[in-house]
């Protein structure tokens, strides 16, 4: 029969009665928790596990302090975790100034201490590859190293492209554990390397063998923040040498980088997937990897995305998508390291449009600021590159290189560059330029070959104010060379020869029929006036330049009526002239011929030219 009101009431009291004793019981053992668990079992189950897991011994001088805010935990000092100890003098794995540890509440109400979370306060972690390969951080005894022996058992007995099966292995309980301002050192016997990071600050989250396990957290190395993000979906498989699928991303002010795909930890670690890497200064990124360039210099920024291949030794990126200094394109990228341990780098890379302006600023600007000390020059000898360009259009200043297809090349401390087809006025350009170091600072050497270039189309881009302009299909010969210690040296000491030889065409601002006129005028003292056009079947030129002056050796014009010649000298940086003309009938040497002698002064964009009056009708030349 239904209960009455008052029966209701008085159950009602009792349950809440019960409710209020199991409330009170629960909240005083919890309470004494603290006074339940002994220092003494603490520390036995800390070594325990440690060992247990790693096989490898953790030593405290203090007893473990046992606390219930904000929430139930152990705190240890001066904690050592021991290394390998190949040698007396190796520094221990990990010393740290203190270790706390989050205790589980329920097995400890039956007395039983767990501890799942893990805080390292200032530890330091001492890393080191020895000579014979073997490195500190490897646990070859505990149930970490039982489990990858079993994981790479089974991955052994998989079929090659087969997914491993680690469903049989028994799980083991790891936890979380975080670093609070840790420092790590690295040491490398092999390679003589040496690395110090600092400020480590990071979490990482692997509750047992079987799941996935994240890291994160930041850090300084080498004076640069980072911040980095780390998953692994099989890491058991992973450290075993099988293949997991993978997360990483690292963030700073010099670079940043990201990757999804698989990795493998078979020989080295081995990266398989998509991958970003982008940089607002290649110099900075430069620097931070053991580089020497100004901050300020070319190239600029860079990124890239593309299918990474390979390891920390041959690294590809295939089907990439990059850009550098806003000069966008695609191909492919590979950075190796050499067995000298120098690294390397090879692409072949084709862009719509390459701008090498930026470049050529940057030289200048080296010039007018007249550093000491070329920039960058220290990484001629850091490295070895190989690198394909290829472009539909390829711009230097006011210069447009049409079908254009280098290379750049940087072995044995020298950096050359060539290019191997352009179109370039109008017919096709090849050359190639190099630079080495030296007792003077640095070596260089270009040389061109213009083929079929229009005249005309030269001056259009060069010099479209020019009064004087030749108007013909031309063949170009330039060779050069310089050496010096800063940007300014090398070019105040540029020295070579230039040669043209061109065909049929026309000379337009100057009539040489009416120089020779005026020319043969004994009473002309004036400034002769520059107009009309000369029509020519040849113009020859061959030119040597020093220092910044130009002498002309020889500029022979020969047409139907008459023949020119130019020698003497100009100055390139003022712009000065000093040459004398010689003009002559085409039968010149017929006895009486008409010839003129003419000089010309002033500067290439206003040149004077008068009738020379020390020649006195003999020829003669510089």
């Amino acid at each position: 029969m239904p209960l009455s009101p008052e029966d209701r009431w008085t159950a009602m009291k009792r349950l809440i009665a019960l409710g209020l004793v199991l409330a009170a019981v629960l909240g005083g053992a919890v309470a004494a928790l603290p006074f339940l668990v002994s220092s003494e079992s603490v520390r036995v189950r800390i070594i325990e596990q440690a060992q247990t897991l790693t096989g490898r011994r953790m030593s405290f001088r203090a007893a473990p302090k046992v606390f219930f805010n904000p929430y139930l935990g152990i705190a240890i000092d001066s904690v050592i975790f021991e290394g390998p100890n190949r040698r007396p003098e190796d520094p221990p794995l990990v010393e740290m100034e203190e270790l706390r540890g989050r205790v589980a509440i329920l097995p400890a109400l039956i007395g039983r201490v767990e501890v799942t979370q893990y805080q390292f306060v200032r530890p330091r972690f001492n890393l080191k590859v020895f000579a014979d390969g073997h490195v500190s951080w490897q646990f070859p005894n505990g149930k970490v190293w039982q489990l990858l022996e079993q994981a790479r058992e089974k991955r052994q007995a998989t079929e090659p492209n087969a997914k491993v099966d680690l469903s049989g292995i028994t799980r083991l309980n790891i936890g979380q554990f975080e670093i609070i301002d840790g420092t790590i050192g690295y040491e490398n016997e092999q390679t003589g390397t040496k690395e110090l990071i600092t400020n480590v600050n990071a979490k990482l989250n692997w509750p047992d063998s079987a799941s996935a396990a994240t890291m994160s957290g930041s850090t300084i190395w080498r004076d640069e923040a980072l911040e980095f993000s780390v998953r692994t979906n099989q890491p058991l498989l992973l450290m075993a040498g099988g293949t997991s699928g993978s997360t990483a991303a690292i963030k700073s002010g010099a670079f940043q980088f990201q990757f999804g795909g698989g990795a493998n930890l078979l020989a080295n670690l081995h990266l398989s997937g998509e991958a970003s890497l982008s940089a607002p200064s290649i110099p900075r990124l430069v620097n931070l990897f053991g580089g020497d360039m100004q901050t300020a210099s070319t190239p600029g920024q860079f990124s890239a995305s593309g299918n990474i291949n390979g390891t920390p030794k041959l690294l590809q990126l295939t089907e990439a998508e990059m850009s550098i200094d806003g000069n966008k394109g695609r191909g492919v990228i590979q950075l190796a390291r050499t067995g000298s341990g120098r690294p390397q780098l090879n692409a072949t890379l084709a862009f719509k449009t390459f701008d090498f302006s930026p470049y050529l600023a940057t030289l200048r600007q080296e010039a007018e600021i007249n550093r000491p000390e070329l920039a960058g020059l220290d990484l001629i000898d850091r490295f070895d590159s190989d690198i394909r360009l290829s472009a539909g259009e390829a711009k230097l200043g006011a210069l447009s290189v049409g079908a254009f297809a280098g290379a750049v090349t940087l072995r044995n401390g020298e950096l050359a560059f060539d290019l191997g087809n352009g179109n370039l006025f109008g017919g096709a350009a090849m050359g190639s330029l190099s630079i080495k170091k030296s007792e003077n600072g640095l070596d260089f050497a270009g040389q061109a070959n213009l083929s079929a270039i229009k005249l005309i189309s030269m001056f259009d881009t060069l010099r479209p104010s020019a009064r004087v302009r030749v108007n013909a299909t031309s063949d170009v010969k330039l060779s050069a060379r310089s050496s010096g210690k800063s940007a300014r040296e090398v070019i105040d000491g540029l020295r070579g020869w230039v040669s043209l030889k061109a065909g049929e065409g026309t000379l337009s601002g100057v009539d040489a029929a009416q120089l020779l006129a005026a020319g043969n005028q004994e009473d002309e003292t004036g400034v002769l006036e520059l107009s009309g056009t000369t029509p020519f079947k040849s113009l020859n030129g061959d030119f040597i330049f020093n220092q910044g002056a130009v002498w002309v050796r020889g500029f022979d014009l020969v047409s139907a009526k008459l023949q020119a010649k130019l020698f003497g000298r100009a100055d390139l940086s003022s712009g000065g002239l000093a040459l004398r003309v010689r003009i002559a009938k085409a039968n010149a040497g017929e006895i009486g011929a008409p010839e003129a002698f003419l000089f010309v002064g002033g500067v290439a964009s206003s040149p004077l030219v008068t009738r020379d009056q020390r020649t006195n009708g003999q020829t003669g030349g510089q």
